[in-house]
């Protein structure tokens, strides 16, 4: 039975229900309007409008909504780091006191602070998520992330290596005895991932037919490595080797045992992203061409092949790509020019 009282002191109504569990308050300024907002409430819970009442903030539930996902180490890292830098600005609110104005002002903020439009989406991608699974537990009426439109891509003009840039950087890298300048060869030349080139070992290496066997990689959570097995079937693949590829390849040491590793630090141990960096840094200072990370050199090899007239369905196939719109839509037009589509027109139509 519901509660109803005039407040001794301040003079209005108020009245009391209990509601899954919770005692629930209501004021007014006379007994019909007290009773009016209990049989209001009475209505909403009996339609499971009202939301079960939580304590948990919004750092609390994506922690624990993380702890729950079953993800590739690398992926968990950039999750984590993408809802980090939203629970920095908005963490501490509870649950039920979130809103679309709260959330689209804490992406707004993250825009001014530099965020990346990629990014953006991610957080907004990852937190709509989240509380789509609050809604789904009962912690949340109503996702307000439904609300908040999805931020915008906006792609930055991308930047690959010419021709004459690539032979410039190849007879550098070629002719250095940085420790690194292999492992950067052979990124160059295959289209390799990073993490796929760390975990290259040397039985993956097939010289009779020239070609390497791509199988698993190597990927960094923090401070630790996970060596994982390649996303999809597509991952798993044989990768032909250019002739400087497998020259590089042949003049490095090779050891006993099979199942080592290609490519290692000096002293026996996975390299550190910092130092591989460095080493490609000094190379494109040296042979005067615009920096390039290493993920871009797989970039810069998948549009010079675009340029040098591969088949779209085996660019694929070398790049392990599960679909060849990706090939396509990421790295083609990176390689040809708006003059060189109106020669192909030309030479096609004989004009």
């Amino acid at each position: 039975m519901p509660t109803i009282r005039k407040h001794p002191k301040k003079g209005h109504w108020e009245g009391a229900l209990q509601v899954n569990g919770v005692r629930r308050w209501v004021t007014g300024q006379s007994r019909q309007e007290v009773l009016a907002k209990l049989a209001a409430l009475q209505r909403e819970a009996a339609l499971g409008h009202l939301q079960a009442p939580t304590k948990l903030t919004l750092r609390e539930w994506t922690q624990e909504w993380l702890a729950g996902k079953d993800l590739r180490p690398a992926t968990l890292r950039t999750y984590r780091q993408v809802l980090d830098a939203v629970s920095a600005l908005i963490g501490e609110t509870p649950l039920p006191k979130l809103t679309p104005a709260l959330i689209a002002g804490a992406l707004q903020r993250l825009k001014r602070q530099g965020m990346g439009t990629r990014r953006l989406q991610m957080a907004h991608t990852y937190l709509k998520a989240a509380l789509r699974t609050a809604v789904d537990l009962g912690l949340l009426l109503q996702n307000p992330c439904d609300r908040v439109p999805k931020p915008k891509h906006e792609s930055a003009p991308k930047r690959y290596w010419s021709l004459d840039e690539a032979r410039a950087f190849l007879t550098t890298a070629q002719e250095s005895r940085l420790h690194y300048a292999p492992l950067l060869i052979t990124l160059l030349g295959t289209g390799l991932r990073l993490g796929e080139a760390l975990a290259l070992e040397w039985q993956d290496i097939d010289w009779e037919n020239r070609r390497l066997r791509v199988d698993k990689a190597l990927v960094q959570a923090g401070t630790a490595w996970h060596l994982v097995r390649p996303k999809t079937r597509a991952g798993e693949r044989w990768v032909p080797l250019p002739a400087f590829v497998l020259a590089t390849l042949q003049r490095l040491p090779r050891p006993l045992d099979p199942t080592r590793r290609v490519f290692l630090s000096a002293i026996g141990t996975t390299p550190t992203p910092s130092n591989i960096r460095r080493d490609l840094q000094t190379l494109c200072r040296r042979a005067g061409v615009p920096y390039l990370s290493p993920h871009a050199l797989r970039h810069a090899a998948a549009a010079l092949m675009v340029a040098g007239g591969a088949d779209p369905k085996v660019i694929q196939r070398v790049l392990g790509h599960a679909s060849v719109w990706v090939s396509l839509q990421v790295y083609a037009y990176a390689a040809r020019s708006e003059h060189q589509a109106a020669a192909a027109l030309e030479k096609a139509l004989g004009g």
